[in-house]
């Protein structure tokens, strides 16, 4: 006797098989755009900037709370290297 997965089970895996490998090709591009160092630091600046200014600009303590969030993970994100993919898999997971 075989049990036989219903097919929505088997859609369901294939998705979530999908969606975690779409987080490594992200995460590996992320890694690979950190290694080019004048694209990771200019990605950096960027970061960096429109963290600062999301919290200069936030009014409420959520708002100050999620822009603190960004900001620690733009200065992440100048760690050589290893760095963007790092600030990348947070951003994924959060």
């Amino acid at each position: 006797m075989t049990s036989a997965l219903p097919a929505s089970s088997i859609e369901s895996g294939e998705q979530d098989e999908n969606d975690l490998l779409e987080i490594v090709e992200e995460i590996s591009a992320a890694v690979a755009a950190g290694l080019v160092p004048f694209l990771c630091q200019a990605i950096n600046i960027y970061d960096t900037i429109e963290s600062l200014l999301s919290l200069n600009n936030s009014h409420s303590a959520e708002a100050q709370a999620e822009a603190k969030f960004d900001l620690v993970l733009a200065l992440v994100g100048w760690i050589p290297g290893a760095g963007a993919g790092v600030k990348r898999t947070i951003r994924i997971v959060n």
